[in-house]
């Protein structure tokens, strides 16, 4: 074990100890949402364990710290308007960089794109793992676009760029595709706002293609080279792409139709078929079905808090369109990918850590006709 692997140890060991004094303190809101992720937590370390034989202590950890401290840092703040956007920035961010200097580290012969060296454990990872850390900083584009800040704009709109070109580098498709989404959710966003903002972002949006259009077809900067040449390229358009004929959703089909031969995990179907690319069936192919149940009911309560948000009239429209970006972003993404696997459950655990702010976030946002004027 490396250096850096024992220093993670060490430091959740410390990040624990401090959970169990902030809950000795009362320092979270205790609600159904927190009985549904321990339940969830809890099943999951247990029965991987008996049914797979698996450790899972350190992603549990994980995914309990980071749910716990998003509680524990929103508790009594009326500040979550301003944070909670800029503790998902400061995630996207981290997990942007980890996946850029990945790429950047990996010989460019190690199997020709599909497979990357961690930057930090230097362990060989499917190029499926790397692309998965780009999508947070995605999720950001409608919060970019329509904020005050032009720091935060720049800092999102090149690390879409980055994005971009990672995943063209190592022929990703899921960050292409959710990148699609969110132009069009900010697009959607801005033509129904102002018969004002219409016109300027159609004008906006004709140049910014004209401009592509002009780069790509004379190859400045050697684009139309980098695009062509690109693993990307050579999956979409040279090897084509059918829907029914993707590997994963043929999987995710047969992994719906034979649901109850996993019903105490087992991998039974993975064993059949190979990796489901979902978070939900492979988590219920691995542990069965409490877990899976639970998970269910606590991603309820995630998006109904997020609703509860959403139509508050006192919340600024900064803290509405990241969250919902953020999670539009990261759902789709569970759709597509093992995240439960990818890092040790990181980006899962980011997700989780949102899930705890906007928990206690609620119960701050109920007080807030106190403290500001709607908008």
């Amino acid at each position: 074990m490396s250096f850096l692997n024992l220093a993670n140890y060490y430091l959740l060991s410390i990040f624990m100890i401090g959970l169990i004094l902030v809950i000795q303190k009362g320092k979270v809101y205790v609600n159904l949402e927190i009985f549904w992720v321990i339940a969830f937590l809890i099943s999951f370390l247990v029965l991987d364990y008996f049914i797979n034989d698996s450790n899972s202590i350190y992603r549990v950890a994980i995914w309990t710290m980071m749910y716990f401290a998003g509680n524990y840092i929103m508790f009594e703040n009326d500040k979550g308007d301003k944070l909670i956007p800029l503790y998902m920035l400061a995630l996207s961010f981290g997990f942007l960089v980890h996946a850029f200097l990945s790429v950047y580290f990996t010989p460019p012969y190690i199997g020709r794109g599909r497979y990357i060296y961690d930057f930090w454990t230097m362990n060989l990872k499917n190029a499926t793992h790397i692309g998965a850390w780009c999508i947070p900083i995605v999720s950001l584009l409608t919060f970019s676009v329509n904020n005050k800040s032009k720091l935060i704009k720049a800092i999102v709109l090149l690390g879409n760029i980055l994005v971009l070109i990672i995943n063209f580098e190592i022929g990703q498709r899921t960050a292409i595709f959710i990148i699609c989404i969110m132009l069009l959710y900010t697009l959607y966003k801005k033509l129904t706002s102002s018969l004002r903002n219409m016109i300027k972002t159609l004008v906006v949006l004709l140049l910014i293609i004209m401009v592509i259009f002009i780069v790509y077809y004379l190859n400045f900067f050697g684009l139309k080279e980098f695009v062509q040449q690109s693993i990307l390229y050579q999956r979409l358009v040279l090897q084509g792409f059918s829907l029914k004929e993707e590997p994963r959703f043929q999987r995710q089909l047969y992994a719906v139709s034979h649901f109850g031969d996993s019903f105490f995990g087992g991998y039974a179907i993975r064993s059949q078929v190979g990796q489901l690319h979902n978070l939900w069936l492979d988590l219920y192919d691995m542990v069965g079905f409490l877990p899976f149940l639970f998970i269910v009911l606590f991603m309820i309560s995630n998006i109904r808090n997020l609703f509860k948000i959403v139509k508050n009239k006192y919340v600024t429209h900064d803290l509405k369109n990241a969250l919902v970006g953020w999670f539009l972003c990261l759902l789709l993404q569970f759709n597509f990918e093992p995240v439960l696997e990818y890092g040790d459950g990181k980006i899962f655990g980011a997700y989780l850590f949102i899930c705890g702010c906007i928990n206690s976030y609620k119960y701050i946002m109920g007080r807030k006709p106190l403290l500001s004027k709607p908008i």
